[in-house]
């Protein structure tokens, strides 16, 4: 659909005819690696994480980078969709969790509460700390804060099908996909992607913030860190571990933003 959408406004708009044109291959090579992954000549893993990856790439770097200087762009548009993305991203790891369970799978009120604090941090990060940044004026910064947006929404997809998985206990005929997927990946190592991508929007954004990409990536290498350091994947116990330094960087920030009358 996204291709189809492309090729038109390739063909009726002719200054946006080469972006169109580049975004709706690339949406065509989506759809191809997905098809190939259906069909089993590619392992489904590899096309579940590559097609999606080729779509973005193209939606988010290609077309604005070839976007002509002329194109007027509306920011607050721009931003509310950025920021609508996000919400359905984070939203996707409750509702993962609701549909595994209504699959036969089991879980605690305990693994519910670690994902729910996971996904309202996250969404603090976000809305609270980067939203309010602005996007760049110039065009040219404008092209890395959507790649930057990039890692983040790629992070946090991951994350919310990680946390999900980690959240609840399925059956084994049910455990294939997912268990290979957290087992090769991790929530640890997607949420460290997902603040990456929030330090990097910050530091390209409108206002930027030295303190807040600061925190952001420190708390994206203690999470990487802590990927390789804890071997059977995000327990219970290292799960408190990520919310508390989750939590951590959230005071930071918060007692860091400029208050009302005071100097920033």
């Amino acid at each position: 659909a996204l291709a189809v959408r492309h090729s038109a406004i390739a063909v009726r708009y002719r200054g946006a005819r080469a972006s169109s044109a580049a975004a709706a291959g690339l949406s065509f090579g989506a759809t191809f690696v997905l098809l190939l992954g259906a069909e089993g000549i590619v392992p489904e893993l590899l096309a579940m994480g590559f097609g999606p990856l080729v779509a973005l790439v193209g939606l988010l770097v290609v077309y604005p980078r070839m976007l002509p200087p002329s194109v007027v762009i509306n920011v607050d548009h721009l931003s509310e969709r950025f920021g609508q993305f996000v919400l359905i991203l984070l939203g996707d790891a409750l509702l993962e969790i609701v549909l595994k369970i209504e699959s036969g799978g089991t879980t605690t009120v305990l693994a519910v509460g670690v994902a729910v604090a996971m996904t309202f941090l996250l969404w603090r990060a976000y809305f609270i700390y980067v939203m309010p940044t602005g996007l760049p004026s110039t065009l040219n910064r404008l092209r890395g804060w959507t790649a930057a947006h990039l890692v983040v929404v790629v992070g946090i997809g991951l994350t919310s099908a990680s946390i999900a998985a980690e959240a609840v206990n399925l059956p084994p005929e049910l455990l294939e996909h997912m268990k290979a997927f957290t087992a090769a990946v991790g929530a640890t190592l997607t949420l460290a992607i997902a603040y990456v991508g929030l330090a990097l929007t910050t530091l390209l954004a409108a206002r930027p913030s030295r303190v807040r990409a600061v925190t952001f990536g420190g708390l994206a290498a203690f999470l990487g860190v802590l990927h390789f350091v804890v071997e059977d994947g995000l327990t219970l116990k290292s799960a408190l571990v990520v919310i508390v330094a989750m939590a951590a960087a959230d005071t930071v920030l918060h007692f860091s933003r400029p208050r009302a009358g005071r100097r920033s």
